[in-house]
């Protein structure tokens, strides 16, 4: 079975263009690649079947929702989704716990995950990390918004990008969950919506430059044309 490393299928399938191809730029082998949702990022029995699971019943399926939602909804309106931010911030706690240097840095740390299988470390990691972060309720202090574009977001291989106070989590072409990073805002019946078509260009390129000085894996974007724009537009 193989599983997806870092990012649902659900999310994959959003940045795929209509012959269901995404394109991304590899930096180990400096070019532009094409894959596919169901093989792109994954490994045979990454995790365990129990696991994947976990992550379809409390990632995958509320996403998928969340997802449809925020993609029918009217941005010239106050968005009434409140009762969609706890899964939203599970997708976050999800990125999170799931992200390879997490493992790395628990094992690291850990007298006694380093000296049990790689696998079950990261079954361990990825799931009790998801379910602590959620009953303690972390980011429960931060507003969630919904950030949209009329161009569209890149997605790099965390799946999320800090600027100031704001994280960034696209997940579709035009739509991003927007987590404010500051507990002085406080919406109290509907999610906020930014309109970051202005700033779009410019996230896309710190995601980009962040991704290759953090040494990391790769960056999915549009269309191979929006890449090598990127590319051009960072010097790479």
């Amino acid at each position: 079975m193989n599983s997806h490393i870092q990012f649902p299928k659900v999310i994959l399938k959003k940045f795929t263009d209509k012959n269901n191809r995404l394109f991304y730029y590899d930096f180990d082998e400096k070019k532009i690649k094409r894959g596919r949702p169901k093989t792109f990022n994954t490994e045979e029995d990454y995790y365990s079947e129990i696991v994947e699971k976990f992550f379809s019943d409390k990632i995958e399926t509320p996403l998928g929702e969340v997802i449809r939602q925020i993609e029918t909804i009217n941005f010239y309106e106050k968005a009434p989704l409140q009762d969609l931010v706890d899964d939203a911030r599970n997708y976050i706690y999800s990125l999170i716990s799931r992200n390879p240097d997490m493992i790395t840095e628990v094992k690291k740390n850990s007298i006694h995950l380093q000296f049990m299988q790689v696998k079950d470390i990261r079954d361990i990691v990825a799931s009790e990390s998801l379910r602590l972060a959620h009953n303690a309720d972390l980011f429960g202090p931060y507003p969630i918004g919904i950030g949209t574009t009329e161009d569209s977001f890149v997605l790099n291989s965390r799946g999320m990008i800090q600027s100031n106070n704001i994280l960034l989590c696209p997940i579709t072409k035009k739509r991003a969950l927007v987590m404010l990073l500051s507990d002085f805002v406080e919406y109290e019946d509907y999610i906020p919506v930014f309109d970051l078509t202005s700033v779009t260009d410019q996230i896309n390129i710190n995601t980009f430059i962040n991704e290759k000085e953090d040494g990391r894996r790769f960056v999915i974007a549009n269309s191979s044309k929006q890449l090598e724009n990127l590319l051009m537009k960072c010097g790479i």
